[in-house]
C-alpha cells in the first residue's frame, strides 16, 4: 500500500467511526500495520524520508509503538541533523527498552552525540567531558539534572552503634570506615518532580503531596530504570549510596544516635509521633511523606536522612557483613536477596531513624514507604 492511500485511510477514519465503530477500529489497527511494515522495509533500505513520515502519522493513530521503531525515527532525526527532534525521540526508546534491546548501545551513542551537538549549538552548558573545579562541577551536574548534591570529602568514621546506645541491633557492630575519594550525595532524597522529569510519570501514592514531596510507590528495580535513564541523559555515572557512605554523611561527624543528639522529636524529623525514641514525649504523626526540605538540616547540610521515606541503599544486606568489611570504601557483600534500606520513615518509629539502623527490602517490591538519593564518585 502506498504512503499516499494510507494517510487518505488514516484521514477518512473520523467519518467512518461514526458510521461503524467496530469496522472503523478495524481499518485503524490496518493502516497501524501497514506502517510498522512500511518502516522496518524502509529501515532495510535506510530510507530515513520514509521512516520519518510512517512515524509521524503511526504516532497519531496509537502510543503503543515497538521500541525498535523509535530507534530508527530517532536514528533518522540524528543523521538528518536535528538533534533537538533526536533527543525526545530517543528518550521514549530507552524509557520503553532499557537495555533489553540490541539497539540499546548504538540508540546510547546517538543521544549522547546528539545531546552533545545541541549543547554546542545553544551554548547553554559546557560539554561534560570538559575537566571541571568541584563547586562548578556540583553546579553543572545541578543544570543537568535539576538535583541538588553536596560533596561528602574524604575521611575516616566509626560505622555502627556502641552497645549503650538504647534500641540499637546486634548487628549495629562499631567499625573503622575510610573513604579515599570525596563523592557527592543528593541534598535531598529524589523528588516526585525530578522523576517524572526523566521517566515522564508519576508513580507515587502520595501525589496531592506535590512535586518537592519524594517519590515513592517505586522498587529498587524501577529506581536501577531511573539511574539508567539519567546516565544516558548525562553521561555521568550516578548510582546509590554505599551504606558506609549514606551512614557517613547521615552522622555528619557526629557520634550520637542521630545527627541532632541522643533523641529527636517531630519538628526535627518526619516519623510516627505516637513512639518517640526512649523517654521523648509523643509528638506529630503526619501519617504521610512531606516535601524534601521541610524540616531541619544535619551539620553537613542534607535533609532528611532521618524519616520521611526510607532510602534504598546499593549494598546487599547481609547480618554478618560488619564483622569482615573493609577498612576502605566498602561496597557490601556480593551475595543477597535484599537491599540495604537506611533512614526510616514516616509511618515507623523513632527507633528506625537511628543514624545506625540497618533495614532490608526486596528489590522486586514496590511501597509507600520507599524512596532514594543519588551518589556520584568525583
Amino acid at each position: 500500500m502506498s504512503l499516499f492511500k494510507i494517510f487518505s485511510l488514516t484521514a477518512s477514519l473520523a467519518t467512518l467511526f461514526f458510521s461503524s465503530p467496530a469496522y472503523a477500529k478495524q481499518i485503524v489497527q490496518e493502516a497501524i500495520s501497514e506502517h510498522e511494515r512500511s518502516i522496518f522495509s524502509a529501515q532495510e533500505k535506510n530510507d530515513c524520508k520514509n521512516i520519518i513520515s510512517h512515524m509521524e502519522a503511526l504516532t497519531s493513530l496509537t502510543q503503543e509503538i515497538s521500541p525498535a521503531l523509535y530507534y530508527f525515527h530517532g536514528q533518522c532525526l540524528y543523521q538528518n541533523k536535528q538533534y533537538d527532534k533526536s533527543i525526545p525521540i530517543l528518550e521514549n526508546y530507552f524509557y520503553l527498552a532499557l537495555n533489553n534491546d540490541k539497539y540499546y548501545s548504538q540508540a546510547r551513542k546517538i543521544y549522547q552525540l546528539s545531546a552533545q551537538q545541541s549543547a554546542s549549538k545553544s551554548s547553554q552548558i559546557e560539554a561534560t567531558t570538559k575537566p571541571l573545579p568541584s563547586s562548578k562541577k556540583i553546579n553543572h551536574i545541578k543544570t543537568l539534572t535539576g538535583i541538588d548534591f553536596i560533596q561528602v570529602k574524604s575521611g575516616c568514621f566509626i560505622m555502627g552503634t556502641p552497645l549503650s546506645e538504647p534500641e540499637r541491633v546486634d548487628d549495629e557492630i562499631q567499625h573503622k570506615v575510610c573513604f579515599k575519594k570525596p563523592f557527592l550525595l543528593g541534598k535531598y532524597e529524589v523528588t516526585q518532580g525530578q522523576w517524572e522529569a526523566i521517566m515522564s510519570k508519576n508513580p507515587s501514592h502520595f501525589k496531592e503531596c506535590g512535586s518537592r514531596c519524594p517519590v515513592e510507590n517505586i522498587s529498587g528495580k524501577d529506581i536501577q530504570s531511573f539511574i539508567k535513564i539519567l546516565k544516558i541523559k548525562t553521561g555521568l555515572n550516578f548510582r546509590l549510596p554505599t551504606e558506609a557512605e549514606w551512614e557517613y554523611a547521615a552522622r555528619a561527624g557526629t557520634t550520637t544516635a542521630f545527627s541532632f543528639g541522643n533523641n529527636i522529636n517531630t519538628s526535627q524529623v518526619n516519623y510516627d509521633g505516637d513512639h518517640p525514641y526512649i523517654g521523648k514525649a509523643t509528638g506529630l504523626d503526619r501519617k504521610a511523606p512531606i516535601a524534601v526540605g521541610s524540616l531541619p538540616a544535619n551539620p553537613w547540610g542534607f535533609h532528611d536522612m532521618h524519616g520521611n521515606v526510607w532510602e534504598l541503599i546499593q549494598d546487599l544486606h547481609n547480618l554478618d557483613y560488619y564483622k569482615n568489611s573493609p577498612i576502605n570504601n566498602p561496597t557490601g557483600p556480593k551475595k543477597g536477596s535484599f537491599n540495604v534500606r537506611r533512614g526510616g520513615s514516616w509511618r515507623f518509629g523513632a527507633r528506625f531513624c537511628r543514624s545506625g539502623y540497618r533495614g532490608r527490602f526486596r528489590p522486586d517490591s514496590r511501597s509507600t514507604l520507599l524512596g532514594f538519593r543519588l551518589a556520584l564518585t568525583l
